[in-house]
């Protein structure tokens, strides 16, 4: 073989990393899953306002395409972290941190539903998203080679985002894969058992979520109103000394909206 051209052969290969195997995915979020973080949402399964996630339940919606890893709220500091090793292939930074409640809010940021992200190529045509991260904490640059647990940035509520979280895409030649069942992310049907894209260290700790879906509990001094909650703060907050109180709570059900991120 000509040297010129094992040259261009070798940075080839070395621009992107070969993997003809499935990915083996850790955590996307650097927390104590169960405690300080929780998936609220997974990748939808079935069409229609009908779809569920892939075990037939309810934490999904329509369209939604990847697993969002959240936390209690915007004063709760988590890193987001590359689900395993590649090269960055694009980045994005600036957008600002807010909690998007209403139709107005999603048109503000049309087309750049993702906010602060980053997408990383993994080779043999899987790559990963990672959205809503935190305006300024982006730590990543397209051309950048990074280790899986490489930090990315902060968890945040950029972009179409309507709790602080990280949002994951899987995809495999540009189709979005459900990395709990490996299959397709949009459009199957829930239920099929096929095989995890997860690590046995990612299985592990996601075995620990899902326990209660109480996340935060606490008194307010009036009825509890997801509109009024502020992205400092996005569980009950402490009542006046003075006034009635009434108990509330802030759980995965009660605090779940449609967050179009992609």
């Amino acid at each position: 073989m000509p040297i010129l051209r094992l040259l261009t052969l070798l940075l080839a290969l070395s621009a992107t990393p070969a993997r003809a195997e499935p990915l083996s995915l850790g955590l996307p979020i650097a927390c104590a899953l169960g405690s300080d973080c929780w998936i609220q949402q997974y990748p939808a399964h079935g069409a229609g306002e009908g779809a569920q996630d892939y075990r037939c339940g309810h934490e999904s919606y329509k369209g939604h395409d990847g697993t969002d890893f959240r936390v209690r709220d915007m004063s709760s500091r988590a890193d987001v972290v590359a689900s395993a090793a590649g090269r960055v292939k694009a980045a994005r930074d600036g957008a600002a941190d807010r909690l998007v409640r209403d139709e107005a809010g999603r048109a503000a940021v049309k087309g750049r539903e993702c906010g602060n992200g980053v997408v990383i190529d993994h080779g043999g045509g899987w790559e990963t998203q990672y959205c809503h991260m935190r305006k300024g904490s982006v730590a990543a640059k397209p051309g950048d080679a990074v280790e899986a647990g490489a930090k990315l940035g902060e968890i945040g509520a950029s972009g179409d985002a309507g709790f602080a979280h990280v949002h994951l895409t899987v995809r495999q030649n540009g189709k979005p894969l459900d990395p709990f069942d490996g299959g397709p992310a949009t459009g199957a049907a829930c239920g099929i058992k096929g095989t995890p894209l997860w690590s046995l260290q990612a299985a592990a700790a996601l075995a620990k979520d899902g326990s209660s879906d109480l996340i935060e509990t606490g008194f307010h001094h009036g009825k509890v109103d997801l509109r009024t909650l502020k992205p400092a703060r996005s569980g009950p907050q402490i009542p006046p000394k003075t006034g009635p109180r009434s108990p509330s709570i802030c759980g995965r059900s009660t605090c779940r909206r449609a967050t179009r991120s992609l």
